[in-house]
């Protein structure tokens, strides 16, 4: 996710008053799996989660970037399920759906958190990731006192705003005991896990990032693809062609349901028209290197059609401008770097 939207997301999260936990759905997909979906309103800005479910303990797939909302999905697991909870999985190292894993390792001690190895050797910058946000959040609660202070409000007023900064107070006070400890497992090929009566298969791949986690429930033939599945991606940290590659290999699965990072599930069609965009994005940019076109005629030049199966809302198309310069800027980078590297094996005698 761009550093714009990760600073938006921790203004939304904290600056203004939390999210009513009405605006998650949860959707029981069967009996083993419960998805834990973000509202329309935040599906760009933070996480999908599952919950997946055996006889003898639990999985929870990726954490919300808002922590609050992090603790009151643990309060519902520890209120519904009996089961212990034995393995965090974290797809991929993006704020929202890595973080929050903080949280949930201090409510499930006994969890095992399990990365991807290309993450779990570079985890300290995560750690300093889960620092800065902590540190985001006292500068927003800072910010809205500044603010306070400097508005004219009726006295109902002011006593609401204040309380949301008291409670806002406390939860950071609680947050800032936390720590993101290191992974217990790292992973770099298919693993298989026992959840009791139930076997689910760890995916790992270098496509949305360095480091991603796919999970596929073969009792359900269902994927859960966090960003390698979302309809509209972010590439601004992919390796394009590699995550060409990955959606073919998805699109051979047997595959009922496909569960992406932000949004609503996905089928195969819906995965064909990703492929297309990320495709165009692509070779837009490798025609761009080869005819020695700046970065910003690039992105001004680029089509997408059809642009309406992946922008049918205002907040699709303030997606669209973001990912699109993103991938534009990824993949123009990643051509660039191959023109050099082929000319330098040229001179090689």
């Amino acid at each position: 996710m761009t550093d714009l939207l990760l600073r938006f997301t921790a203004v939304i999260l904290l600056c203004i008053p939390f999210f009513s936990e009405a605006d998650v759905q949860w959707h029981t997909l069967d009996n083993h799996t419960v998805l834990v979906q973000q509202a329309e309103k935040l599906k760009y800005y933070d996480s999908n989660q599952i919950i997946i479910t055996g006889t003898q303990c639990l999985a929870i797939f990726d954490a919300s970037g808002d922590f609050s909302q992090v603790e009151n999905m643990a309060k519902k697991i520890k209120l519904h399920f009996k089961q212990p909870v034995c393995y965090l999985i974290a797809s991929h190292h993006h704020d929202d759906h890595l973080l929050g894993m903080a949280v949930l390792q201090k409510l499930f001690p006994s969890a095992k958190l399990i990365t991807h190895q290309a993450l779990y050797a570079s985890f300290t910058v995560y750690q300093q990731a889960f620092e800065k946000q902590l540190a985001t959040y006292q500068q927003s609660i800072t910010l809205n006192e500044q603010r306070l202070s400097t508005l004219e409000l009726k006295p109902e007023q002011q006593h609401e705003w204040t309380e949301k900064l008291l409670q806002a107070k406390r939860r950071l006070k609680r947050w800032q005991t936390l720590s993101l400890n290191l992974p217990d497992i790292a992973v770099d090929t298919d693993t298989e896990l026992d959840l009791g009566n139930l076997r689910i298969q760890i995916m790992p791949r270098s496509s949305h990032t360095l480091g991603d986690l796919m999970v596929y429930l073969p009792h359900s033939q269902t994927l859960l693809a966090s960003d390698i599945g979302d309809p509209l991606p972010y590439l601004g940290d992919a390796n394009i062609q590699q995550t060409i590659h990955t959606l073919n290999t998805l699109l051979d699965l047997e595959i009922k349901t496909l569960i992406p990072g932000h949004g609503s599930q996905v089928t195969k069609e819906q995965l064909k028209i990703t492929q297309s965009f990320i495709l165009a994005i692509d070779n837009h940019a490798s025609a761009a290197v080869k005819n020695d076109l700046d970065e910003q005629t690039m992105l001004e030049s680029f089509k997408f059609s059809p642009l309406k199966e992946i922008v049918r809302t205002p907040l699709d198309e303030k997606a669209y401008k973001i990912f699109v310069a993103a991938g534009l800027k990824q993949a123009y980078s990643q051509h660039k770097n191959q023109e050099m590297q082929k000319l330098n094996d040229s001179s090689i005698p």
